[in-house]
């Protein structure tokens, strides 16, 4: 699984490291082996809802989507939003980084505190902080986002043939679909390479 370009390397309800976690719970998020300043967006309008420092998560941000869910990023470097403001789609929000004590190295730590539990999961109730919820799977809900893509990818896969630029509807591969699809084979390709 990849999430904002990079590999997870602890998924939710995981209980590695052993005696770290809720033992029924397990990791409330997913860690994604992201580097040191890796610049954060997402597809989608969020509101920020607040910035803390907390010891063992380090610097969080917390933004609320359009459906009531908290979305929490952890261990960030740096934030580039303020409290109260609407973050556009695909704008960099945050940076990547290794603070607060729960953390071995440069990850992001993301979780969601749902309004509801998803079914089958009514035990994994979360407060943190003011937010008080449900945590669910970040991995399900990072794939039924949009797709989106850099200027800068957009860009590259324009000059070198890889998509066009064409908006037609009544074409029979839109430039969206084929540039989700490249993406997707990339991530395979680069699966295969580490696998043979």
């Amino acid at each position: 699984m990849i999430y904002f370009g990079y590999p997870v390397i602890n998924p939710f309800r995981s209980h590695t490291p052993a005696g770290f976690y809720d033992p029924i719970k397990g990791h409330t998020g997913i860690d994604v082996a992201t580097p040191m300043n890796t610049g954060i967006s997402l597809a989608i309008q969020t509101t920020v809802v607040s910035v803390k420092t907390q010891p063992q998560m380090g610097l969080s941000l917390y933004l609320r989507d359009a459906d009531g869910n908290i979305l929490v990023f952890s261990h960030l470097n740096s934030i580039s939003v303020v409290v109260g403001a609407a973050v556009p789609p695909n704008t960099v929000f945050a940076m990547t980084g290794n603070s607060g004590s729960a953390t071995t190295g440069p990850h992001l730590h993301f979780e969601i505190i749902a309004p509801a539990p998803a079914p089958g999961f009514e035990m994994m109730s979360r407060t943190l902080g003011e937010f008080s919820g449900f945590n669910i799977n970040p991995a399900t809900y990072m794939d039924n986002l949009p797709q989106h893509w850099s200027d800068e990818a957009m860009s590259w896969m324009l000059q070198h043939g890889i998509i066009s630029d064409s908006k037609d509807p009544n074409a029979m591969v839109t430039w969206g679909e084929f540039a989700v699809s490249s993406k997707r084979l990339a991530e395979k390709v680069l699966d295969w390479s580490r696998n043979s």
